[in-house]
């Protein structure tokens, strides 16, 4: 009886952090989100991929060229026939 009452507890216990690390951590994020789209800058509504990269600017991959956001303003990258520099295509399906 002693070993059933001592794994019950411990079982508890540990339910009992689990529970109380998971209430804890949920309350110390503070989640910001905001709305990017062609009134922000964004040169199309149809998002293929994004891309975070380590300079923490944010890229989207769309129909409309590559998009950077800085978190502020965007850059459109689109492709230009004479450039050979530029992009390939207009629509940018993958990133990465």
């Amino acid at each position: 009886m002693i070993e059933v009452h001592n794994y019950q507890s411990k079982v508890g216990f540990a339910i009992s952090i689990f529970f109380w690390l998971l209430l804890s951590s949920s309350h110390a994020q503070n989640v910001q989100l905001e709305v990017l789209n062609s009134t922000q800058g964004l040169s199309q509504g149809m998002i293929y991929d994004i891309l975070q990269d380590r300079n923490d600017f944010i890229w989207f991959g769309t129909r409309g060229g590559l998009n950077r956001y800085d978190g502020y303003t965007f850059k459109v990258l689109k492709n230009d026939p004479f450039d050979p520099f530029s992009i390939s295509d207009n629509t940018v399906q993958a990133l990465g």
